[in-house]
């Protein structure tokens, strides 16, 4: 199904959004005037209902802490309070090049190898296949089922990101020109999916995992809270997002920087694109280990200026606001 909805903006200012859509931290306020907007998305493709979630605070699983202390050659000894967390646990080997810091109220885990990530080692360092495969095989001993991995669109391989770090040596500090570059770590970033929609950004909901010399983990950063349904929603039809967008409840990012004061003024922004994915908040942030984790609109648009035609992303609240009766 593809709609042609063409309005009018009207003035609006930016209201911010619904208790429980914070989209203003993906992006700008979106409060252009006096611009035609055109729905020339296709939808056949999206799903009828979604899920908010709700994080439940389960703490560490045993099984995953075990691991966790073993990867670090972690002994009671080098567990250290937390003052006024009583409930976080933190290592460090005596050297303090090791180091684990875990989160339960978030699921968030944060493990350091210096020994592992040195600048001037690039001895062992795997190569992207292997970087994968010891990172998918880390993934289970994390507690992170394959199955809750986002996909590739139409395919059953994994989404992942590859990551490397690269260090320029020299001789003598600010001395002629480097002897070598080092390739001294690489890694894997896993996004998180729900119900087969992807979460928004790869720090959120998902786990990196880098190697460094002789294939050691090097670091471990995971943001991986239990989530439980807690309500079934209808998606929003293109007239309901539209109408949102012009309350104010919507934030774009533009495909470049423009000068400022030097950016064209906008005449008509074209929707191309609707894809839904699940908004959560980065570990710590909005201090809600228990909020809810909730879809969005992510909408591909371009911006027709007469002169210019140019892209940009839009985000907007994508769910009605009463769920399905059940």
């Amino acid at each position: 199904m593809k709609r042609a909805i063409v309005l009018l903006l009207l003035p609006v200012s930016a209201v911010g959004f619904a208790a429980n859509m914070q989209l203003e931290h993906l992006g700008y306020p979106f409060g252009e005037t006096n611009v035609a907007l055109v729905w020339a998305a296709p939808t056949n493709d999206l799903p009828r209902n979604l899920w908010v979630y709700r994080a439940v605070r389960t703490g560490i699983p045993a099984p995953v802490l075990s691991n966790l202390m073993a990867l670090g050659s972690f002994t009671a000894k080098d567990r250290k309070n937390v003052p006024n967390y009583p409930h976080f646990i933190s290592c460090k080997d005596p050297s303090e090049k090791r180091s684990l810091w875990l989160d339960p109220d978030w699921g968030y885990i944060s493990y350091r190898d210096l020994d592992a990530d040195d600048l001037n080692i690039a001895e062992g360092v795997p190569d992207e296949k292997r970087a994968f495969q010891l990172a998918t095989n880390l993934l289970p001993k994390l507690g992170i089922s394959s199955a809750l991995l986002a996909r590739k669109p139409n395919s059953s391989d994994l989404l992942t990101q590859q990551i490397e770090a690269t260090a320029m040596l020299w001789r003598r500090p600010g001395g002629g020109r480097p002897y070598a570059t080092n390739l001294h770590t690489r890694g894997i970033i896993f996004l998180r999916a729900l119900d087969g929609v992807d979460f928004e950004r790869w720090v959120r909901g998902g786990c990196t995992i880098e190697f460094g010399s002789h294939a050691k983990v090097s670091k471990i950063e995971a943001n991986w809270r239990k989530l439980k349904r807690d309500k079934l929603y209808p998606l929003a039809t293109p007239d309901q997002i539209i109408r949102w967008i012009r309350e104010g409840k919507a934030s774009y990012v533009p495909a470049r920087d423009w000068p400022q004061g030097e950016a064209p003024p906008p005449r008509k922004l074209t929707i191309t694109k609707v894809t839904p994915y699940y908004y959560a908040e980065g570990h710590g942030e909005f201090e809600k280990p228990n909020g809810r984790v909730y879809p969005f609109a992510k909408l591909e648009a371009r911006f027709d200026t007469g002169s210019t035609n140019e892209p940009t992303y839009i985000f907007c609240p994508i769910l009605e606001e009463k769920p399905v009766s059940r």
